[in-house]
Parts: structure tokens; C-alpha cells; sequence
């Protein structure tokens, strides 16, 4: 990315990678134990993230180079780019940990068999989206159905109320002013 963007990144910063490892973070998980529970077990991340690296590059600090805020429409570039970068990583790692995450146990390809499509091949596909993957439609299904289970427990809603305000008007300017 500083390569892409030299007036954002004027010293050559550096870019993510990889290898990029937290400062003050120590790994000690017993595997030995013999009553160790699945969470103990799990692995603790200590490199930084994509999305936490470039998190940590968009705030302001007084220590670093205005370049990027003062960006404008090119700072709005690099922040495109670097979600589809986190992105592309994140369906990267859903491509090679499907084991991991016993892809083999969805459901998709049998549903479509026992919905009557026989045509095997443009159903169904090689990489299969969990539900935890924000955009995929099974996180969407999921959300749906747990609404459903809300409204079956409490009931359907009766009102939606919305409300806007505009952030001009006196009410909202003092309410700024004393720090709300």
C-alpha cells in the first residue's frame, strides 16, 4: 500500500505484514493438561491483524505525520483498498482453513439436491461462507431467524420509530458544548 499511495506516505512507513508481532505478548499454552478445556487450547493470536494494523494506522496521534488525514479523497482511496485487502484476506483464510472449519457439515449441496436441482455442477460451490462472515448469506439467514425466535418470544413490534435531528440546531450545539 505505500507503494500505491507515495504523497500519503512520504518515508516509506512500511506496510503490513504477516510477521508483525504484538509487543509484550507471551504465548503459554499447556498442552499437557490433561483436563484442559477447548479454550484453553485456543490459539493466541500474537501477530497484528490486517484490520487491526490498519485500524492502528488511521487514527490520529500527535507522534505521526498528518499526510494521511489531510489526504482528502485520496485518504478515502487508501481506506477502500485497505477493506478490500482485509476482505480479501479474511475469504483467503475461509479458503484454506476449510477443514478447520468443518466445512464438510453445511448443508448447502444437500439442500439444493433435496429442492429437486440435479445440475450438480452450478450448484453449490467449492468454498462455502460460515455464518460468521458478515456478508455472506448465512449470517444474513442467521439474523433472520434469530429475530423471528425475538418476535415468537416477545411478540411481534408493534411501532418503528425513527428520528433524525439536525446537528445545526441550538439544543444540539449546547448539548456539544457542555461535553454530552
Amino acid at each position: 500500500m505505500v507503494l500505491h499511495y507515495p504523497l500519503l506516505f512520504p518515508y516509506d512507513e512500511g506496510g503490513w505484514h504477516p510477521k508483525i508481532s504484538l509487543n509484550g505478548v507471551v504465548v503459554d499454552v499447556d498442552l499437557d493438561e490433561d483436563h484442559a478445556r477447548e479454550s484453553d487450547l485456543q490459539r493466541k493470536h500474537c501477530n497484528v491483524t490486517m484490520a487491526e494494523f490498519y485500524g492502528y494506522r488511521l487514527q490520529h496521534r500527535d507522534t505521526d505525520g498528518i499526510a494521511l488525514l489531510r489526504g482528502d479523497r485520496l485518504r478515502h482511496q487508501y481506506i477502500v483498498d485497505a477493506y478490500a485487502a482485509i476482505e480479501q484476506n479474511r475469504l483467503k483464510y475461509l479458503r484454506m482453513n476449510k477443514k478447520k472449519l468443518r466445512a464438510d457439515l453445511y448443508q448447502g449441496l444437500q439442500d439444493a439436491i433435496a429442492a429437486g436441482d440435479n445440475n450438480i455442477a452450478t450448484s453449490g460451490q467449492r468454498i462455502i461462507l460460515p455464518s460468521s462472515f458478515i456478508e455472506g448469506p448465512r449470517h444474513m439467514v442467521q439474523n433472520y431467524q434469530d429475530a423471528m425466535a425475538i418476535c415468537r418470544w416477545a411478540g411481534c413490534p408493534d411501532v418503528f420509530i425513527t428520528f433524525t435531528c439536525n446537528p445545526q440546531w441550538l439544543k444540539i450545539k449546547r448539548a456539544l458544548l457542555l461535553g454530552q
